[in-house]
């Protein structure tokens, strides 16, 4: 969906102008915050803070697949209303802090809407991190858990070198279906690290098979659920909470058809 709607100020009022914008704007910029992986209570209050600094009231519904938004005046002369299918997650701290940041911008400074757009078309625009780096910190975070956890050296190695072939490959098949996709990735690590076991040494081979999975964990969703339940969010929160509750699930049957495999 485009930030800008699909008319010109010249064939509306100034007002109706600025609202239709905005709107669509608005729209853009939660399915962003959602999209990256911020709370529900978070990207209401994002909203509000800009729509309020435009003189506007705010209505937001926000669902796991839906977005709906009203806008309107005070004295309710002009109204807009839209429904946006959310994108898919695509966890991104950087962005929600900086459009976070971008929304008490606005709300000091008063800047125009014209101006909002740019700053917020720069700060989604950046370019994403290298691949090359997520392929060498995950791995390292994701045998340090294992370390953590009571694993030897060999079980360090066998992990970090399973989650690298595990990146590569969630890299390759990155549009299929997420859960058929954890599946495949959680089955791919396990399996990996069984056989890794034997190439570096290691008395704690249990211990590299159950943390391999670790990095797949939804830990996010299962943390933005909980919050939403308890700001009384809870059909989001429920939402939320069952999707990462599959993936759970999903990453369960990998290694346990890994376990099948190897007569675990």
């Amino acid at each position: 969906m485009s930030v800008l709607p699909k008319i010109a100020p010249c064939e509306v009022s100034k007002e109706e102008w600025r609202i239709e914008t905005l709107t669509h704007f608005l729209l853009q910029y939660a399915q962003t915050l959602l999209c990256c992986g911020a709370y529900t209570t978070r990207i209401i209050r994002c909203v509000t803070r800009i729509a309020q600094s435009y003189g506007y009231n705010t209505h937001l519904s926000i669902l796991t697949k839906h977005i709906t938004l009203t806008l309107n005046t005070y004295d309710n002369r002009y109204a807009r209303t839209y429904v946006l299918t959310s994108a898919k997650l695509a966890l991104n701290f950087r962005i929600i802090s900086e459009l976070s940041a971008l929304s008490w911008r606005v709300y000091d400074e008063h800047i125009s809407i014209e101006e909002l757009i740019k700053d917020y078309q720069k700060i989604t625009q950046q370019k994403p991190r290298h691949f090359w780096h997520e392929l060498f910190f995950i791995p390292l975070a994701n045998a340090s858990l294992c370390h953590i956890f009571g694993g030897d050296i060999g079980s360090f190695a066998a992990v970090f070198v399973a989650t690298i072939l595990a990146l590569i490959v969630r890299k390759a098949l990155y549009k299929i279906d997420t859960r058929l996709l954890f599946v495949i990735i959680a089955f791919i690590v396990s399996f990996a690290t069984t056989y890794l076991t034997a190439l570096f040494p290691s008395q704690t081979i249990e211990i590299a098979i159950a943390s391999s999975v670790l990095f797949l964990v939804p830990g996010i969703p299962i943390i933005n659920a909980t919050l939403d339940i308890l700001d009384s969010h809870i059909l989001t929160g429920i939402a939320r909470g069952v999707d990462a509750g599959i993936l759970i699930v999903c990453i369960a049957a990998g290694m346990f058809l890994n376990l099948q495999i190897n007569g675990g």
